[in-house]
């Protein structure tokens, strides 16, 4: 029997590559070989987090094709396809005016490669859109390199390499949806973020802060509480966490007096995360009259703790140089 210890597996890929933006882009820039051999494209580097509009859009990478001569747009996520990343994906198609989009992520939910699919059947022949799965194998202790494996491209897709169709929402989670769909509806008319993504329980919608994407704002139900609460989750050093933390953690009394409310502050070290939030009494089966109180609470609430905390991260992170530890 072979030693254990030489056996290839796959791993997450945040074993690799913990941060997206730090880790994975910059890679991919330096190897976007790799990437066009597994879809037929001879891709050159341009410009890694090219800048598209104004503030806070940004293409991961600019690319070209060479031998096409046309300008490539690729969208990295080192998760599961999602609402937030598809409009992102579009707006560097246009912004950009790219013939080629590339989308890589480690799963295709079936919905998203269908959209993939559609837009080459109907858009002009010029313009191309690729889904690709990326992917992390070690051997022992050993990475070996990373493997891209195409799910959509112009003339077709592959079904059996997407996740199956996302089934209609049971009744508990509807009862989540109903209650915050309004509040995001509203969070975006106040341009509150660009757009909000579900919690993996779905209890909650997350907004993404407009210069980090690892910071955020959230409205949740938890722990017999309704809650508005800031999220950090620093992947690529625990030490910037704790700094972004302790220095917050030093302001807690004027943080504090600025929102009357009920503040909870906790750290997870062991996950590289630590949150701040405010709650108040409530639950999802309150009554209707309960829930739109509640909802107008969070909607009264989320811009004060961003208002709050944005301006202070912001300077903690221009004062604190990028990370080189790495979770492994």
């Amino acid at each position: 029997m072979a030693d254990t210890e030489d056996t290839t597996r796959q791993v997450n890929v945040r074993e690799k590559w913990p941060h997206e933006a730090l880790d994975f882009t910059p890679w991919l820039g330096n190897n976007l070989d790799l990437l066009g051999k597994a879809l037929g494209l001879k891709l050159g580097l341009i410009q890694t987090e090219a800048p598209v509009g104004g503030p806070p859009y940004s293409c991961d990478i600019l690319a070209r094709e060479t031998e096409k001569d046309k300008p490539v747009a690729i969208e990295n996520q080192l998760e599961w396809t999602d609402h937030s990343h598809l409009a992102q994906t579009l707006i560097y198609t246009a912004g950009l005016d790219a013939r080629i989009t590339i989308w890589v992520a480690t799963e295709f939910r079936h919905e998203f490669a269908e959209v993939l699919n559609w837009l080459n059947k109907w858009t002009s022949d010029e313009i191309e859109f690729y889904g690709v799965k990326v992917a992390v194998t070690k051997t022992g202790d050993s990475f070996n390199e990373p493997s891209f494996h195409k799910v959509v491209w112009p003339g077709g897709w592959s079904k059996d390499d997407t996740l199956p169709p996302v089934p209609p929402p049971s009744p508990r989670r509807q009862q989540f949806d109903n209650f915050f769909q309004p509040l995001t509806r509203e969070m975006l008319h106040r341009r509150f973020a660009d757009g909000a993504t579900q919690y993996y329980d779905f209890t909650g919608r997350f907004f993404r802060s407009r210069f980090d994407k690892d910071i955020g704002y959230a409205a949740s139900f938890w722990e017999s509480g309704a809650w508005v609460s800031l999220h950090v989750h620093t992947w690529d050093s625990i030490e910037r966490n704790n700094r972004i933390f302790d220095t917050l953690k030093k302001a807690q009394t004027e943080i504090e007096e600025g929102i009357d409310a009920e503040w909870k502050w906790s750290r997870f070290e062991r996950n590289y995360f630590f949150t701040v939030n405010l709650r108040r009494d409530g639950a999802i089966d309150d009554p209707p009259d309960k829930l739109d109180e509640i909802r107008a609470w969070m909607i009264d609430h989320l811009p004060k703790l961003k208002g709050t905390f944005d301006p202070r991260i912001e300077k903690i992170l221009q004062e604190i140089p990028p990370a080189q530890e790495t979770k492994g």
